[in-house]
């Protein structure tokens, strides 16, 4: 055979091998990446027939979890619903048992999304006792809603199960409290009545993401209505209603105003009385409107309160009650802001006509020192007319030892002309003995060439009554609504004054201690809210049988206490708490026949003078009830530093 010639040829012979390894190696890769295929198809599989089954799982146990009274509920990982039973539809707004691809987080408020991503990060990270309270987003379909979502994920952490608890009505009612605290403090404080107003106003839509309410002042006259209060309305709608005329079909306020009764107006839009504001209700957002007169203490009219919603609606009892409730606190602060009013013009005028005025009043010849006091002076507090002598001399023993200082202080800084007008509050003694709250105004309206006072007129009004509702609302804002224990604000106030006795006399001792009822949120869980309030009140009442007359307890938060035990060394408070949880301990809750246990866990501190803060022993005493609690609770722990 002849040997070929051709170079070329004998290259492609020598590099057969190599093409044909390769073509190998490229055949086996395909294989891998086939069988790399295979082997993912099938697990796709078994994930679509998992999810089959558990579909078919949770149809299967649906009738089931539609008796349950709770809202139950079941998101996957990327946080679409897979159920919910027939409550948590219901809690939910939604119209169908099947939500498909739904997102869970859509369902609620913008507010909510940070937390509730938080919650099913947790939920999923399989961490135990999951819980979150979220608002719901606002929707026609419901009222707004506030619920607790109890959380517990799969076993193939896959999906999670929630519970869905409507606690839309007790965060209602705490809300309004916090708002009722609050203006009763704006109250005691004096404030501003534009400043009252709006608290008002804002406790309400406080409970009410769709609500925007409103307080219309009627004027002097009584014929026509002007904007006190409406932070949330827009302007240009309160412009058209803002001095409107009242009467039958003025509106809802105008109405209420005029009939001194509750106006309902379900549909603006259709209602006759909203006939002259439909249009500018509509360009505001104003579908829907009640309205309720605000009556003064002589039953006289003094505005009208207003709520409104953004689309039809019917008001609840509870909304009634909540408008009735600010109507209330409404009456309150403009009638204080009046009385303020009047008092005011009063010490500017120099001559007092008040015949018939229920006041009393006197003229004083500084120079002679006579006095002429008028039939009611007498009438007011007791005594037969003329009944003194020294009508100046009797006038100032029967004058409060408390007071008498400030009186006389006053009185003689208006002699001297260092101040225009005498205006004095004090205690005078009444022929009975009992003591009246008495309002002294007066004006010097006569001096000699000398420049001092020759004659002063002036009346004494009767105030006892206002004194007592001001320390009525002093009491209210300083005091827990539930137990009637100081609340945080005030204990902490006390805690405050005893540090500042202390630091002046470093031979006195306090202590300070705190106390929170074990388990107490699982007697809320089995009992309801109903008794775990009932629980808070039998332990004040051991509580107060425990107390001296000087020692202060408060309230500062759900089952959390403060006890301050002045002149007490650590030996006797560790005494004084052991009294007091082997009392507790020994006292359960009776409820429908059957005793319901209670213990106390105790943390307690002394008092330094040397703190640098008050509420440096607070922090230690609650420290020693931390220790407490996780030694095994209903035990007594001292602090550290007093151990």
């Amino acid at each position: 055979m002849e040997r070929s010639s051709d170079p070329q040829a004998g290259d492609a012979a020598a590099d057969t091998p190599a093409a044909a390894t390769a073509i190998s190696a490229h055949v086996e890769e395909i294989e891998r990446l086939r069988g790399r295929l295979r082997a993912t198809e099938r697990e796709h599989a078994e994930v679509q027939a998992a999810l089959a089954e558990l579909q078919l799982r949770l149809e299967s146990e649906a009738p089931q979890c539609n008796q349950f009274p709770a809202g139950c509920c079941t998101v996957d990982a990327d946080g679409h619903l897979s159920f919910v039973n027939r409550a948590a539809m219901q809690l939910l707004g939604l119209t169908s048992a099947k939500p498909g691809q739904r997102k869970f987080a859509s369902l609620f408020g913008k507010e909510a999304q940070t937390d509730l991503a938080d919650f099913l990060a947790r939920v999923f990270a399989g961490e135990a006792g999951c819980s979150c309270e979220l608002a719901l987003a606002p929707n026609r379909r419901r009222e707004r809603r506030v619920l607790l979502l109890l959380g517990q994920a799969g076993g193939d952490i896959r999906q999670c199960h929630l519970a869905l608890l409507d606690i839309s009505r007790r965060k209602r009612t705490e809300q309004r409290e916090q708002a009722r605290s609050k203006v009763l403090e704006l109250l005691a404080s004096d404030a501003a009545l534009r400043e009252i107003l709006e608290a008002i106003v804002l406790g309400v839509e406080s409970s009410d993401g769709n609500a925007r309410a409103s307080i219309m002042l009627l004027d002097r006259r009584g014929d026509r209505l002007f904007t006190g209060a409406a932070p949330n309305l827009p302007d240009f709608f309160c412009e058209s209603i803002n001095g409107m005329d009242i009467g039958i079909g003025q509106g809802c306020c105008g109405t209420a105003a005029f009939t001194g009764k509750r106006v309902v107006a379900e549909n603006i839009a259709l209602h006759p009385y909203w006939r002259n504001w439909s249009e500018v209700a509509e360009r505001a957002g104003l579908a829907a409107c009640w309205s309720q007169p605000i009556p003064g203490a002589s039953r006289k009219i003094l505005g009208a309160f207003a709520v409104y919603y953004p689309y039809p609606h019917q008001p609840t009892s509870d909304d009634l009650w909540s408008i009735e409730e600010a109507a209330r606190l409404s009456s309150i602060a403009i009638e204080r802001h009046r009385d303020a009013e009047a008092l005011r013009a009063s010490e500017e005028r120099w001559k007092f006509a008040i015949d018939g005025s229920g006041d009393a009043l006197f003229d004083w010849d500084i120079g002679s020192g006579s006095i002429f006091l008028s039939p009611r002076w007498y009438d007011m507090f007791g005594y037969p007319q003329n009944a003194f002598g020294d009508v100046l001399g009797e006038w100032r023993r029967r004058i409060h030892a408390e007071d008498i200082e400030a009186v006389m202080e006053c009185l003689e800084r208006c002699l001297d002309g260092n101040i225009d007008n005498y205006v004095a509050e004090y205690r005078l003694r009444c022929r009975d003995g009992n003591w009246k709250w008495t309002l002294a105004r007066g004006l010097v309206v006569s001096r000699h060439n000398d420049g001092s006072a020759a004659r002063m007129i002036g009346t004494q009004s009767d105030i006892s009554e206002r004194k007592r509702m001001e320390d009525e609302l002093r009491e209210l804002a300083t005091t827990d609504v539930l137990t009637g224990l100081a609340n945080r604000r005030r204990f902490i106030e006390r805690i405050s004054e005893e540090h500042a006795r202390l630091q002046r006399d470093d031979g006195l001792k306090a202590a300070v201690l705190m106390l929170d009822l074990d388990h107490f949120k699982k007697v809320n869980d089995r009992f309801g809210h109903a008794v775990g309030d009932a629980m808070l009140v039998h332990f004040t009442g051991i509580l107060r049988g425990q107390l001296r007359r000087f020692d202060t307890a408060g309230r500062l938060g759900g089952e959390e206490f403060a006890v301050l035990l002045p002149g007490a060394s650590i030996a006797a408070a560790r005494s004084f708490a052991s009294r007091l949880r082997r009392a507790v301990e020994s006292a359960p809750l009776g409820y429908k026949g059957q005793n319901v246990g209670m213990t106390v866990s105790i943390g307690l501190s002394s008092i330094d003078p040397g703190d640098p803060g008050s509420d440096t022993s607070l922090l230690r005493a609650d420290a020693a009830l931390y220790e407490a609690k996780s030694a095994g609770r209903n035990r007594v722990v001292v602090a550290r530093n007093d151990a």
